[in-house]
């Protein structure tokens, strides 16, 4: 009988439990070995980050054009030099003094198997109550490109913006904060900070932030329409993001100068701490247990501390931040579940429509208002990090999910569908792109003139005329 109780209680110490296997999806072995090896720690949005940043599908390109990028898009769009000339002539008949004295906007999109190359000009013919573009595809398999012409509405009020210095958001002064939204910080903070990862001189960089308000947004808030990096000493805009919004896939943000996807980032960015302990991958927990030993002439068994290990593939992402950090949402969603879940702690699940759920686990507690069915705004606190269920210390566990599946964000094969820019998407993107350039272009020429031009360009709508 003595020996039997041994037996068991053995066995119950090697066991896992529930809440130990939380967040993780165990192997059959199990193997008892004393480890010190700690964690290994990432620090993510460092210059050495952003060096390694993914290329977007879909190459975007927006400025000035010149001699050299028209014999390029010749290439690009698969058309001959004479269709282009005839094409810009349309959208500028400038006279011959003044050709190629002043900047004439572009915005290009070149699929990366040259499926569907578009280019979009923003014609002379534009005033500031009708700004208007010229618009041209080619696909591979059509033999003469598609022309359209564009208009862009003007809706007064639906846009505001404002200037910052090229600087982390955490150094600002209290009174440039109060411009921006607590719910935008957080991903403009990130933005960001991507896009001066590299300067050398951020001294000489502005942020030109504008924002839009419509009656799309939840409670009619206010979301990021575009960052642009200016140079402030050239005049000319080094880096810009975008966002792109269209139903009924969630919206993202492109990059319509340097290529970089920003958007991934947010995606794995649940807090303003970025250093990882653990990713998704193959794991080892150490598990500390107090087991059974024989004792020599003893009728009761002694009992000591010794470690456990168990391998198994660890499905999410362990975040390092002290107690009480707070969480927030990394797309638009809404809140499915706010509670306690065995190993996992408090546990928020968001649900960002076509199937993507995001988890957030081991919470110290929720945000107020947080329960299920409540809508919540991209950067939008949602809960605070804490040490609830199985957990060893404050951090938070993060899992991104695709139909109750594990998508591991830092595997750079992978790639979200909405974060792609599909042949449909080509004129309203460009459009868009366009009518930011507009914007800048026609607030400028009033700053130069005394002149306070109000913000009424909205170019996130976009009606198509076939003419």
């Amino acid at each position: 009988m003595r020996i039997l109780i041994l037996a068991i209680f053995a066995v119950t110490a090697v066991l896992p439990t529930q809440s130990a296997m939380a967040g993780k999806a165990p192997s059959k072995s199990v193997k008892q070995r004393h480890s010190t090896r700690g964690p290994v720690v990432i620090r993510l949005n460092s210059p050495e980050a952003a060096d390694r940043s993914r290329i977007i599908d879909t190459h975007l390109e927006q400025g000035c054009l010149t001699t050299e990028q028209k014999r390029l898009l010749t290439w690009q769009l698969g058309i001959e030099e004479q269709e282009l000339q005839h094409f810009l002539l349309d959208a500028n008949p400038v006279e011959p003094q003044t050709r190629g004295k002043e900047c004439l906007h572009y915005a290009s999109a070149v699929a990366p198997k040259g499926d569907v190359n578009s280019l979009a000009v923003l014609s002379r013919a534009s005033t500031a109550d009708q700004p208007i573009a010229l618009f041209m595809s080619k696909a591979a398999s059509e033999d003469k490109p598609v022309i359209r012409r564009l208009e862009l509405p003007t809706l007064s009020g639906s846009l505001r913006e404002f200037n910052l210095p090229a600087s982390d958001l955490e150094s600002l002064p209290a009174e440039q904060l109060e411009k921006i939204p607590s719910h935008v910080r957080w991903e403009l903070g990130l933005l960001t900070r991507q896009m001066i990862a590299k300067l050398m001189v951020p001294a000489d960089y502005q942020l030109r932030v504008v924002l839009e308000k419509g009656p799309s947004h939840e409670q009619g808030a206010e979301k990021i329409l575009a960052i642009e990096l200016v140079d402030t000493l050239r005049g000319t805009v080094k880096d810009r993001v975008v966002w792109f919004e269209r139903a009924p896939q969630p919206g993202a943000y492109f990059s319509t100068i340097s290529g970089t996807d920003y958007e991934r980032a947010l995606w794995y960015s649940p807090t303003r701490h970025v250093n990882i302990s653990r990713g998704v991958g193959e794991s080892v927990t150490t598990v500390h247990r107090q087991v059974p030993t024989r004792a020599r002439g003893k009728k009761k068994p002694r009992f000591s501390i010794r470690s456990f290990s168990y391998r198994g593939q660890h499905i999410g992402i362990d975040f390092v931040a002290p107690a009480g950090t707070p969480v927030h949402a990394v797309a638009d969603a809404e809140v499915v579940f706010a509670s306690p879940m065995g190993g996992y702690g408090n546990l928020v699940i968001l649900s960002h429509g076509q199937d993507y759920e995001t988890y957030y686990a081991h919470l110290a507690g929720f945000a107020p208002g947080i329960v299920a069915g409540k809508k919540v705004l991209r950067g939008e606190e949602v809960a605070y990090v804490g040490s609830t269920g199985f957990s060893t210390g404050p951090h938070l566990h993060f899992e991104l999910r695709k139909e109750k599946r594990y998508i591991n964000p830092f595997d750079k094969q992978m790639s979200l569908e909405f974060w792609r820019l599909r042949p449909e998407d080509h004129q309203p993107m460009l459009a868009l792109m366009l009518a930011l350039d507009f914007t800048r272009d026609l607030n400028g020429k009033a700053e130069l003139a005394g002149k306070v031009v109000p913000q009424t360009l909205s170019p996130a709508y976009v009606r198509v005329n076939n003419r």
